[in-house]
């Protein structure tokens, strides 16, 4: 007894909870235009931060994702707390509910249709838009606590990239491989549920590691919340409302990060290239806003001068190939490889450009002089951590 009236809620929390869905309404209405535009603004400084360096890239990244969330849920609550709303003008409207005697149905549809209830709907509907609006600060804290823990593993990845000579070293060794397996563990301590929290055995050895983790991972401000929300629902719901905001992830990241952010891509039914050779607007400068150059780019599709016009980005990730240049000058311009028709262009004079937007490049003229009026392709081989980045850029010489 003394139990239940601890967990009896009081008066005050009562009307708070009560009046909570305009409070819902005001902070879903009145953030989601804020949130995309920090998106879109978002989506720029993480194009920019690309090429500074990994590290702020994944800050960014992480930034980006919570938001996604956030909006993601807001969105579906809105929605919800809108047919929530109807449903209760239609009751105010007609409180006595379905005439049955009017539309004169038959078995077994009339036994069917007499199980709905209005009032029922209703409270379900404000239950269901509540727990929307909890889960989507919580899976945004979750992801927050995700990247968090993930830096653990990105830290002695960039010291690797960046030392070169002490990547394979036993030190560097002993640093990387216990926090890989310790990430590991972590993910399966939580995939598992309370598996490694049963027993009298494992806990204990586990709790130290469980400690640690769950301070970096912010797991004591969102494990109290889904432990709430999972021991009280049904689970088919809960992770109903988990597999909705993964999905709104999956399909923003996909439509932000995609070439030419097309969403209805994903829906594209044909199977066959249009031509041998394919390109894209985004590798010519007269095509894209100064600000979107990010990879690659000439000056134009159709050329009438007798000179390409090369912009090539300058990216962190380049960083170890240009630190295994045996020698004291160390520049990108030295692991940058240009072709044309196949024929390696040498000798050829870069010079550094650092432009507006505070992108970093390198840029050259190539004479073209004695190209015939045709087609042409200039391929572009810039290094990267895994694998060289090549671009083809077909242009016409007119």
């Amino acid at each position: 007894q003394a139990d239940e009236q601890k967990n009896e809620t009081p008066s005050w929390l009562k009307k708070l909870q009560e009046g909570s869905w305009e409070a819902e309404l005001l902070i879903s209405g009145g953030a989601i235009f804020s949130l995309i535009q920090l998106l879109n603004s978002l989506t720029e400084a993480i194009e920019k931060s690309f090429e500074a360096g990994v590290l702020g890239f994944q800050l960014l990244g992480a930034a980006m994702f919570v938001i996604m969330a956030i909006t993601g849920g807001f969105i579906i609550h809105l929605i919800l707390r809108g047919f929530w709303l109807s449903l209760i003008m239609l009751q105010k409207i007609y409180p006595s509910g379905i005439n049955y005697e009017k539309i004169k149905l038959s078995e077994p549809f009339l036994t069917k249709n007499k199980q709905f209830n209005l009032l029922e709907r209703i409270s379900g509907l404000d239950k269901t838009c509540s727990l929307i609006f909890v889960w989507s600060f919580t899976v945004a804290l979750v992801i927050i606590g995700f990247f968090l823990t993930g830096i653990l593993f990105l830290i002695p990845s960039q010291i690797g990239i960046h030392n070169p000579e002490i990547f394979n070293s036993p030190i560097y060794l002993l640093i990387h491989i216990p926090v890989i397996i310790l990430m590991i563990g972590w993910y399966l301590f939580l995939l598992s549920g309370t598996y490694f929290r049963r027993g009298k055995i494992i806990p204990k050895l586990w709790y130290p590691i469980y400690q640690f983790y769950n301070t970096i991972s912010l797991g004591f401000v969102w494990r109290p919340i889904t432990q709430t929300i999972f021991s009280n629902t049904k689970n088919k719901i809960s992770w109903f409302f988990v597999s909705i905001v993964i999905l709104f992830l999956i399909i923003s990241f996909i439509d932000i990060f995609s070439d030419n952010s097309d969403i209805l891509k994903i829906l594209d039914l044909r199977r066959h290239s249009t031509a041998e050779i394919t390109t894209s607007e985004d590798l010519y400068q007269d095509k894209v806003p100064s600000e979107k150059w990010t990879q690659s780019m000439i000056q134009s599709d159709v050329i009438t001068e007798n000179y390409i016009r090369l912009f090539v980005p300058y990216s962190s990730v380049s960083d170890g190939k240009i630190d295994s240049i045996k020698s004291k000058q160390k520049y990108f311009e030295n692991v940058v490889l240009v072709s044309l028709n196949d024929s390696i262009c040498h000798s050829i004079e870069w010079t550094g450009l650092k432009r507006r937007n505070d992108q970093q490049g390198i840029m050259t003229i190539l004479d073209i002089t004695k190209l015939q009026k045709k087609r042409h392709i200039l391929t572009i081989i810039s290094p990267t951590d895994n694998k060289p980045d090549t671009v083809k850029i077909p242009f016409w010489k007119q």
